[in-house]
């Protein structure tokens, strides 16, 4: 049937969804879509199953009123005809409300796989960003660390100090400095490192 088909393609995307973005808020409103897809296509799938053996049993029904017109009473007859011809028209309603909201799902189904066609792009498009830009940084990063010759002690930065060394790989030096916040201002703070830099001088504390 071709909703079973549409709602097993409907679960190998939500499925591919969840391996790509396990921890995404997309990813949540996504499953619980999926879920809600799929709960209305089982009911749906339920109800056209119920309406369709109603309505074979219905014309089952009228075929044996038919064969037997020629006993019961002319009004009998057509009383239950009449009864019949409601009924089936009351269960061709409930197959066309079902197919409305078959038709609903459908168009449900292509907008989630849409937005899940606009996730992988978007995260395809980040992963190609990070690629290009992560090596870059990290080459600047350590090229900064070479030109400035400068450490930075992460642990006294938490502390309320701007602390690390600088280190002269030629002469073989190493020369911590820490400087405590607020005692010391920015400009007089770079221009201290910078001389540390410059002149390889001792060790300094502000």
């Amino acid at each position: 049937m071709a909703l079973d088909a549409d709602l097993a393609e409907t679960t190998l995307v939500m499925d591919d969804l969840k391996k790509c973005f396990m921890d995404t808020e997309d990813l949540c409103r996504l499953q619980d879509a999926h879920l809600l897809v799929k709960d209305i296509q089982t009911k749906a799938v339920a109800r056209l199953e119920n309406a369709r053996i109603a309505v074979q049993a219905l014309s089952s029904r009228a075929d044996e009123a038919e064969a037997e017109a020629a006993g019961p009473p002319l009004n009998v007859l057509e009383e239950t005809q009449a009864a019949l011809n409601e009924e089936v028209s009351q269960k061709k309603a409930e197959l066309e409300a079902m197919n409305a909201q078959v038709a609903s799902i459908e168009e449900e189904r292509r907008q989630l796989s849409e937005q899940a066609r606009e996730i992988r792009s978007r995260r395809s498009t980040v992963d190609a960003a990070v690629h290009d830009a992560l090596p870059r940084t990290k080459h600047q990063l350590g090229l900064y660390a070479h030109i400035s010759k400068i450490s930075w002690e992460a642990a006294a930065m938490h502390e309320g100090e701007v602390a690390g060394h600088v280190s002269d790989p030629k002469r073989g030096d190493v020369m911590p400095f820490a400087f405590k916040k607020g005692e010391c201002s920015d400009v007089e703070l770079a221009n201290r490192l910078w001389d540390l830099i410059d002149t390889n001088a001792t060790a300094v504390v502000c």
